[in-house]
């Protein structure tokens, strides 16, 4: 059975917010192994839930995770920066190298 690793994009510059690069490792640290095809769906309602536990602060303000708008469609999820539409972080699936 072929296996899927969890592919992050979206902006990584020096120049982006702290919240997101935060968020990324925040992600990768927890959900780093292997996935089949069809764990997809279910792996990707896991994340958006432990993206509603995360908390972070932007100017000294403190929010969680779950005022962050996100998506989920063809087994891709899409989240989106804070009170606009830009997509800051787009979690998806690429076969492992074997």
């Amino acid at each position: 059975m072929e296996k899927y690793k969890i592919v992050l994009t979206g902006p990584t510059g020096s120049r982006t917010s702290n919240y997101i690069l935060s968020l990324r490792m925040h992600i990768k640290a927890y959900f780093s192994q292997p996935y089949g095809k069809e764990e997809f769906g279910h792996v990707l309602h896991c994340i958006s839930s432990f993206i509603d536990d995360f908390t972070f602060k932007v100017r000294n303000s403190r929010y969680r995770g779950d005022i962050l708008k996100r998506t989920i469609s063809n087994d891709c999820l899409k989240v989106f920066n804070l009170g606009d539409e830009k997509v800051i972080l787009t979690v998806s699936f690429t076969p492992l190298e074997t």
